[in-house]
């Protein structure tokens, strides 16, 4: 039996749990107060505040570092890169601290990880990081020589949720065609083609469908309209787009649990969730074309699967492209533990960064 930590960092929270192979003995989520995350000028500042945090923990669990097989840590913003598993070395780090690539929590989580397994000898990797980038060169080509289209999604999420459907089955991941389609807070629709993801919609940049708080894909003169709206302020239009867009721009909330609720009486409400179904439906069915309809099952998961009404709204759409299979939620630390064992069981080779 292997010992696995796994950790999951997010922007007020710090997640974490121990596993015994794939049985969950420990699980928290860490609140971090905004009086407390306030006092750190950078991201990066956060490290020692979060690293104590999860010390204490642990020590509050009485597991010490020096008993685990392996740690386990959410992937970061890094440079784009295949997907699967990779250990944390002086190479990542140092693209961390640059930030040549970008600043998000996740990355702190990557260096308490590596100084662990500095100190105390232990492997740490990452498994399917949101950078992971499969793309096909076709779907690089953005329209415009001066940008080109990047893999940016809830990777994690939607790998492990095809390797289940995979194991259901009876059959390889590498042997399947599959569409795969994460909503949440954002939306993202993946084409798993053999084991690679070679298109999806990149919902960090808007791409794709509304969500409850991300506008989703707008026109050029749209988001023109928008700057000049906004005085040209880049960092205010971003949060509307990424925050403040979606449902959030309409009924001033992103929680679909409310705004369901009211979609029961007002015309306005309904409108708008069966709208976000009908662009989902869209980005599918757009995919579909990428595999010239030779898909074996469209996955739905995330935490909107959750939702009945909606997925029945869903699958009245797409139900003809291919068989449906509804997985609700996103259990990130089930599936870092997952990508942990099966590195340690020599399922998986490391992946060079």
């Amino acid at each position: 039996m292997k010992t696995i930590l796994v950790t999951n960092l997010g922007s007020t929270s710090t997640k974490a749990a121990i596993y015994h192979d794939l049985e969950c003995a420990f699980e928290t989520t860490l609140r971090h107060p905004a009086s407390d995350l306030s006092q750190f000028k950078s991201i990066l500042d956060q490290k020692e505040y979060r690293k104590q945090a999860l010390e204490s923990w642990l020590e509050s669990i009485h597991v010490t570092l020096e008993s685990l097989d392996i740690i386990c840590v959410r992937g970061g913003v890094l440079k784009p890169c295949v997907s699967g598993i990779y250990r944390v070395d002086e190479i990542i780090v140092q693209d961390i601290l640059s930030g040549q690539y970008g600043m998000h929590v996740t990355n702190v989580g990557n260096l308490i990880g590596f100084e662990w397994g500095q100190t105390y000898h232990k492997e740490v990797v990452f498994v399917d990081a949101p950078i992971s980038d499969e793309l096909h060169p076709l779907a690089r080509v953005s329209g415009h020589a001066l940008i080109e289209r990047r893999s940016v999604y809830h990777a994690l999420n939607q790998k492990q949720q095809a390797r289940l459907y995979a194991q259901r089955v009876g059959k390889s991941y590498e042997e399947l065609n599959l569409i795969v389609c994460h909503m949440g807070g954002g939306i993202s629709v993946g084409v798993h083609h053999h084991g690679k993801v070679i298109d999806v919609t990149n919902a960090l940049d808007g791409e794709g469908a509304m969500s409850p708080e991300r506008a989703g894909s707008l026109s050029s003169m749209g988001v023109l309209k928008l700057l000049n709206h906004f005085n040209h302020d880049e960092a205010l239009l971003k949060k509307n787009l990424v925050g403040l867009g979606g449902l959030m721009s309409y009924v001033n909330t992103s929680d679909l649990r409310e705004v369901m609720a009211k979609a029961q009486d007002s015309p306005k409400h309904r409108l708008l969730v069966e709208a976000m179904m009908y662009q989902v439906a869209k980005d599918i069915g757009a995919m579909a074309t990428v595999l010239e309809g030779k898909i074996d099952q469209i996955i739905l998961t995330g935490g909107i699967a959750y939702n009945q009404e909606l997925m029945e709204l869903l699958k009245q759409r797409i139900g003809f492209i291919a068989p449906i299979s509804v997985y609700p939620g996103e259990d990130e630390l089930y599936a870092l533990a997952c990508g942990a064992l099966r590195y340690l069981n020599q399922e998986e080779q490391l992946q060079t960064y």
